[in-house]
């Protein structure tokens, strides 16, 4: 969507999104909350990897009108079902919460696997996903956000390559937990997803 193209419109998706409503409400505390590519528990998380998204409608709107949208857009958000606990009611909480910022989110679910062969071949505008069990995340994010490797996002950032191609070549831990905070921040800045959150292992 050419929209998404525009950093500052990704921001304003970020910037919608209330994570802690989806999270204590839809998912009845089950899960907890995102606010990078990893949460917590995982391999390379800091407190300090930023910038963070809080939620935010009016700043929302502000960069919307600033990234030439000020009466918002219509996309179309896919939300495959089958594999995800609630997902469909989390999508409908996200549509709700962009919708009140201008994004108009048209709602359309499909089986989970036509679902994940559109999300793969790149013919969606916008959708919701998971990523199975990460521990550590230089595979996922050299699967999701190194360039060339897919269509899911088509992203791509000479500063994420870098440091994506430099954390896999390194022998020493510290210098890779560095290495893969640096393409997190920049992930976060660029913000091509809305990292959403980790549900609980029931």
């Amino acid at each position: 969507v050419r929209e998404f193209k525009n950093k500052l419109v990704r921001q304003a998706v970020n910037y919608a999104i209330d994570r802690e409503a989806l999270t204590q409400s839809v998912l009845k505390g089950y899960a907890y909350p995102m606010h990078a590519p990893v949460g917590p528990d995982q391999y390379g998380y800091s407190p300090e990897i930023g910038p963070k998204y809080t939620h935010d409608p009016a700043k929302a709107k502000q960069l919307l009108a600033q990234a030439g949208y000020p009466n918002g857009f219509e996309v179309e958000f896919l939300i495959p079902v089958g594999q995800y606990n609630k997902v469909k009611d989390v999508a409908e909480a996200i549509g709700g919460m962009l919708n009140a910022v201008g994004i108009r989110a048209k709602l359309r679910t499909q089986d989970q696997d036509s679902g994940f062969a559109a999300i793969r071949d790149g013919k969606v505008g916008m959708y919701i996903f998971g990523r199975g069990s990460v521990i550590d995340p230089s595979e996922y994010l050299h699967q999701y956000f190194r360039t060339g490797v897919t269509k899911r996002l088509e992203f791509s950032n000479p500063k994420v390559d870098a440091a994506l191609d430099a954390e896999q070549a390194s022998f020493d831990p510290a210098q890779r937990v560095k290495l893969l905070q640096t393409a997190m921040s920049v992930l976060l800045d660029e913000a091509p997803v809305a990292w959403l959150y980790q549900y609980q292992g029931l």
